[in-house]
């Protein structure tokens, strides 16, 4: 291995960052105005770069990956990369890691695989047996991820903010929610807690969660419990597993709907990687990225979805506003600029037996609706909290309609949404 395909120096990375910001912007903005003109191979070399330089960088390409509604497509392609899996580090760095995060404790492992079970932005997975026997996976933190953290999205604000202004698309205000997710991130003891409060707060029959080793858990290493599972892809394509698509969406819908307006707690990383399959369970991983879903955005949404089934637009405008979706001149949105964001909803969840997402245009209408709020939102107020509730929504919505299930989803929607008040009871 390399060691150039793993940057953790303060300074090179400062260097990196630097030719990055020069060669996306480069290329964004050379023929400005003409996506078809962009110079690919410049951000080849940036998706690159992000991928040697771990961390916040490489995240928020990741996260840029995932937003089809906000850059041109040749982009998004590109950095879509970064969702695969990356460059690992040297395992002789993973020792060091090890080492010095669990110290003694290291003696009660019987083994640690060399190569990684996966590689990711913020650090990789190996798995490992426990000396008791207990078949365990070791989420490692890239080193010098923590420590750099703060000046890596200084320098990435600096980077993003003209280009995201050139392009006419408001920055700071989704910046500060990204900045807050992604500290939290960096934390393994933070998503240790994550993974503490979904095991006590979300009960869904067919959800499972990996056990968590505390003792073996510190903000740079955390273990877990090793769940065996089929990746979404396996699960949709292989005709064997048809008969456990009902279950499969069922359960993940309910996580969606239940977690939104219910339990109040929204696992917001859309990634497919973050779902496993198996018999009739969906197995959940990586709770570094949770948005604690504030009291008025859970109730305004419940209200906001009956409303729309209902076609009460008057309703669900007051209902947004009073979640914060207001003009600049503190007024409700105007009603044609919600209502085909609304109707999209009734799409989603038809009155009728289809199979789910089965109009493979809708898709494609709801990136160009949110491409299109994009450029008029500057004239508007938004709660920042909605910021990666709607980026879990529209991912989980790419998920869902991988599997072939057909039913009428606006009964069962509603069924589940009239299910999340016994929930609420439950916790309060």
């Amino acid at each position: 291995m390399n060691d150039n395909n793993f940057i953790s120096g303060t300074f090179s990375r400062l260097f990196r960052l630097g030719e990055t910001a020069g060669r996306f912007g480069y290329a964004l903005l050379k023929n400005f105005g003409s996506y078809n003109n962009i110079d690919v191979d410049q951000i080849i070399k940036v998706v690159d770069n992000l991928s040697r330089l771990k961390g916040a960088p490489m995240k928020v390409g990741q996260m840029l990956s995932l937003h089809e509604d906000l850059l041109p497509p040749e982009i998004v392609e590109i950095f879509r990369v970064l969702q695969k899996d990356s460059n690992p580090m040297p395992y002789y760095m993973v020792q060091e890691v090890l080492k010095r995060e669990l110290k003694e404790k290291l003696q009660d492992f019987s083994s640690i695989e060399e190569k990684p079970f996966a590689s990711a932005s913020i650090g990789q997975i190996h798995r490992a047996v426990l000396k008791n026997n207990d078949k365990v996976v070791l989420k490692i933190q890239y080193p010098g991820i923590r420590k750099s953290i703060h000046t890596d999205l200084a320098t990435i604000k600096i980077i993003l903010s003209p280009l995201f202004n050139a392009l006419d698309i408001p920055f700071d205000h989704a910046w500060e929610e990204v900045r807050e997710r992604l500290l939290e991130e960096v934390d393994y003891i933070h998503e240790l807690n994550n993974l503490k409060l979904f095991h006590q707060r979300v009960h869904i029959p067919g959800l499972v969660f990996p056990r968590y080793y505390e003792e073996y858990t510190t903000p740079e290493v955390l273990t877990l419990s090793y769940e065996e599972s089929l990746t979404l892809h396996e699960a949709t394509k292989d005709q064997r597993y048809i008969q456990n698509h009902e279950q499969w969406l069922t359960t993940l819908l309910k996580l969606i709907v239940y977690s939104l307006y219910g339990y109040g707690i929204l696992h917001v990383d859309p990634n497919a990687a973050n779902f496993g399959f198996r018999n009739n369970e969906v197995v959940l991983y990586d709770f570094g990225c949770i948005k604690k879903i504030p009291e008025n955005i859970s109730r305004s949404y419940k209200e906001v979805a009956y409303a729309t089934m209902h076609h009460d637009w008057d309703r669900a405008v007051r209902a947004l506003y009073d979640a914060g979706f207001k003009t600049k001149d503190n007024q409700p949105y105007p009603i044609n600029f919600i209502k085909p964001h609304l109707e999209i909803l009734e799409e989603i969840f038809p009155d009728r037996e289809t199979y789910f997402g089965e109009d493979s245009k809708l898709y494609q209408r709801l990136m160009e609706i949110a491409r299109d709020s994009w450029k008029d939102v500057k004239n508007f107020n938004f709660p920042k909290d909605i910021i990666f509730i709607h980026r879990n929504l529209i991912g989980q919505f790419g998920n869902l309609r991988k599997f072939r299930v057909k039913k009428n989803w606006k009964k069962v929607f509603l069924e589940l949404l009239d299910q999340t008040d016994e929930i609420k009871k439950q916790l309060y």
